[in-house]
Order: C-alpha cells, then sequence, then structure tokens
C-alpha cells in the first residue's frame, strides 16, 4: 500500500457549519496544556525588505514569527513539529507609556481559517508542516502601517502569542521611527 507523506487526521468540531477547536476550555475535559507559545522575531518590512528597526518610516508591513508545541506526544513522523498558536497581539510603547494598545488580527479561537485569508494572514515565509520536516508559521500582523500616526523617536513593539488555555509569551522589539530624517 502507498502512503503518502501528508496523510494524517485533523480533529475537530463542527457546529452550524463553523469549525471549532474540540480543544478550547470546556469542550474536551479533561485536558491540561502546560506548552507556551514562542514568538521566534519580529520585523518590519516593505514588500520582501525587512526595513532596519534602526530606522522606520513610511507604511510598512508588521510581521512576527510564532508557533506553539502540541502539548501531547504526537507519533513519528509529526513528532515535534510547530503549530500555530491560537492568538497573536500586538501593541508599542513609547518608553512605559502605551500608544498603540493590543490588537488580535490573528485569533484561530472562533473558527477554521477560510483558504481565501490565507494570504492576508500568513506572511511570505510561511511553510505547513510535512511529515519529519517542521513548518514555519509568519503572520501578517499589519499589512501597510503607517507609522506617520505616532512622532519619531524610540518605541517598543511588543508580541504576544497565545494558546486557548491561557498559555501565552511575549517577545519585543526597539524600534525607531524616523519619518522626518
Amino acid at each position: 500500500m502507498s502512503r503518502r507523506p501528508w496523510l494524517h487526521v485533523h480533529f475537530a468540531e463542527s457546529r452550524a457549519d463553523k469549525y471549532r477547536d474540540p480543544l478550547r476550555p470546556g469542550a474536551l475535559e479533561p485536558w491540561a496544556d502546560p506548552t507556551s507559545p514562542r514568538v521566534q522575531a519580529i520585523g518590519f518590512f516593505r514588500g520582501a525588505k525587512e526595513l532596519s528597526p534602526g530606522a522606520v518610516s513610511g507604511a510598512v508591513d508588521v510581521i512576527a514569527e510564532a508557533f506553539d508545541l502540541p502539548p501531547r506526544p504526537v507519533p513519528p513522523p509529526w513528532n515535534d513539529l510547530p503549530v500555530t498558536p491560537t492568538t497573536v497581539s500586538w501593541r508599542v510603547l513609547q518608553r512605559r507609556r502605551v500608544v498603540r494598545p493590543w490588537h488580535t488580527p490573528i485569533d484561530f479561537g472562533k473558527m477554521l481559517l477560510p483558504a481565501e485569508r490565507f494570504d492576508a494572514i500568513y506572511a511570505p515565509g510561511t511553510r505547513q508542516n510535512r511529515a519529519g520536516k517542521p513548518g514555519r508559521y509568519r503572520f501578517y500582523l499589519a499589512h501597510t502601517w503607517s507609522t506617520k500616526v505616532l512622532p519619531d523617536g524610540p518605541y517598543r513593539i511588543e508580541v504576544k502569542a497565545a494558546d486557548q488555555h491561557g498559555n501565552h509569551a511575549v517577545a519585543g522589539l526597539a524600534f525607531t521611527i524616523a519619518n522626518e530624517i
């Protein structure tokens, strides 16, 4: 019998033609998730070009790379492969003052992402898991975010990746808006 390397099962719950995560709190019980997602990278891009965080200007795409690991062992060849976090959020601070509050453009907790939204959510360089080969999950946090909404100067972007059980990780990147320089 020929086995295709991508054949595997996805466990989901469908109600009223909407897919829901069966591992969400209050669904399949008892369930515990001691793992925490990770934020691997944060960057500002214009097209395919990554911009220096030392001088960000104009309209930029804000992209973060984040993942979670399954809380339960998965048999080979799918073991130790990353999955997407449930949510990815971001905010901007100037020193300790929040100048752009938390915004959550990525939220897989409510329903399955329709295929026509993939290009708006997943940034270039994203690839899905293959048998024995880990995927990479890069997310658009903002498309053409205007840096002109804030005065020139130093800032910090924080990105939070979370799962449905309250586990989360926050990573930050110092950057400087330099529109008038």
